[in-house]
């Protein structure tokens, strides 16, 4: 029998690298494009992406596929996040990330309570 991945260490390991990336791409925006609107957008998400990775780290947001709804919001809201963020630079695509990925997070801590 094959061994089944730790999708929690996955998600913390893409979640902790694409917020530095966020991060680091947000700050040479503001500070040597000089694209404010982009660069803050970036800086939020990737506070929102390092905020996610401590709440995995601490048992706060549980990665699995027995949720449905919120494996479905959060893959689905990273890839949008990360397409409208770094490859496009659309701020609605990456808006639209960002919102599927909160969803996913608030749907699994609304099911925890």
């Amino acid at each position: 029998m094959s061994k089944k991945p730790d999708f929690r260490k996955i998600w913390i390991i893409l979640f902790f690298f694409t917020g530095i990336l966020f991060l680091v791409l947000g700050m040479a925006k503001i500070f040597a494009d000089q694209l404010y609107l982009q660069g803050i957008a970036q800086l939020i998400f990737s506070v929102t992406l390092l905020i996610a990775a401590v709440m995995i780290l601490k048992g706060r947001l549980i990665i699995e596929y027995s949720s449905g709804k919120m494996i479905v919001l959060i893959n689905s809201g990273f890839l949008f996040m990360i397409i409208g963020g770094a490859g496009t630079n659309s701020l609605t695509i990456s808006a639209l990330g960002y919102i599927l990925l909160i969803a996913g997070m608030i749907i699994q801590a609304n099911s925890r309570l």
